[in-house]
């Protein structure tokens, strides 16, 4: 069974049918006291870092998720869900991230923002995550400050990190739950590996 958080802003709806599609049992819940233990959780965002960081707060996730990290929980974030992951935003400046992992979110420096639509991925290293198209919509992305962490990179008037990946915690910058038949690839690889 996957726990979905389902903070406001997420993108519930594409990822719990992705889910069902790919027949993974799962469950949306909003509440720390709700996670089943041992169970993986799926972070979703969309929308702005601080009122995603708000919402997580007020509902006591902020506490709570640095607690399941350490006890090895397994996480994927998706889009904001992994921006929240690190300090600090360009996008929300003051507002504290859940500081798991080392870096910051930084705004794309393109004339034009935000990125929306497909846009290659190509998978670092040898993992086995395939490399692909996917679907974007980001006008921030993370700046790891640890090489190592980097599972995806893409282009965007520039390289950018689109994914990391460090011990139990896997996120992406794009949406695999809109990304098709890849996005559903990506998110079996997730699964299979935990």
């Amino acid at each position: 069974m996957i726990d979905v958080i389902g903070s406001p802003g997420g993108n519930i709806g594409s990822l719990t049918r992705c889910l069902s599609r790919l027949e993974l049992s799962h469950r949306v819940i909003t509440r720390p006291a709700e996670h089943t233990e041992s169970a993986p959780v799926i972070l979703p965002g969309v929308g702005a870092f601080g009122g995603v960081a708000r919402a997580l707060s007020q509902d006591g996730w902020y506490d709570a998720l640095p607690r399941l990290l350490l006890s090895k929980t397994p996480l994927l974030g998706i889009c904001v869900g992994l921006q929240i992951l690190f300090s600090e935003s360009d996008e929300s400046p003051g507002v504290p991230g859940l500081k798991v992992l080392p870096g910051r979110i930084s705004r794309f420096q393109a004339a034009k923002v935000p990125q929306v639509g497909w846009n290659g991925i190509t998978a670092s290293g040898n993992n086995l995550y395939p490399s692909g198209f996917a679907y974007f919509v980001n006008s921030y992305y993370v700046v790891p400050d640890r090489e190592t962490t980097v599972l995806y990179t893409s282009d965007f008037h520039g390289p950018f990190c689109a994914g990391v990946h460090s011990d139990n915690i896997t996120a992406f910058q794009f949406h695999p739950e809109v990304s098709g038949a890849f996005g559903r690839r990506v998110l079996r690889v997730w699964f299979d590996a935990l």
